[in-house]
């Protein structure tokens, strides 16, 4: 009986501290915003690099260009840094920015207008 109640409590404890350690350690499948939101803007930086570079743009334009389209695509993500994203939703965002990012429409309408960049909160594990 002794045994059953230890192991119910841990059980207990290991669910309710999934979100709280498993997370921030990056063990679960699971992104906080603020990662998220920082590796959609790289995905973004990269982008506007290549497609102003391969244009043969001065080089202070391409940083101008960078920096810009960076902040803005940032404000547009509807990533709220406190909360978690699924690592899935996350990583075909930003992979849908170095594709069709680079191939058609642009980093920023990339986020703007294509729903794989529409993140939704991942809910608590419980």
């Amino acid at each position: 009986m002794k045994k059953t109640v230890y192991m119910l409590g841990f059980l207990i404890a290991l669910t309710l501290g999934n979100c709280a350690v498993l997370d921030p350690i990056g063990l679960s499948n699971r992104v906080k915003g603020a990662d998220a939101r920082q590796q959609i803007k790289d995905a973004t930086t990269q982008t506007e690099a290549l497609i102003f570079g391969s244009l043969g743009a001065p080089a202070a334009l391409v940083a101008q260009a960078v920096v810009m389209d960076t902040i803005l695509t940032g404000a547009v993500a509807k990533v709220d840094d406190s909360k978690y994203y699924k690592k899935d939703d996350v990583d075909g965002c930003v992979k849908e920015i170095k594709t069709t990012g680079l191939l058609v429409l642009g980093p920023f309408y990339t986020v703007l207008l294509t729903s794989k960049c529409d993140l939704k909160a991942d809910g608590a594990v419980i």
